[in-house]
């Protein structure tokens, strides 16, 4: 096959396999953590790749995941880094 007819793996593709490796150890080992889902909209209008919960009965996010490509080099970009916004108790 011509190298240019071969298919390549998107981040999104690689952040379907992440979620489906972290959904079969967190269901596999009866963890209490929320199941990963992909593609949300955050209140800031942001759309993180993956987002995972506290637990699976919460709403609050624990870890929001940003896929990138292995070339991607985040700390030329560091500038569109954002801090956490704090929670509000």
């Amino acid at each position: 096959m011509n190298s240019s007819n071969k298919t390549h793996i998107t981040e999104r593709s690689a952040v379907a396999i992440l979620m489906s490796w972290m959904r079969e150890i967190i269901e596999k080992h009866n963890l209490d953590l929320g199941l990963p889902i992909v593609e949300t909209s955050g209140k800031d209008n942001k759309f993180p790749d993956m987002e995972i919960y506290e637990t699976q009965r919460s709403k609050d996010c624990l870890c929001l995941f940003e896929a990138k490509r292995p070339n991607f080099d985040v700390f030329e970009h560091e500038e569109e880094l954002k801090e956490p916004e704090e929670k509000i108790e």
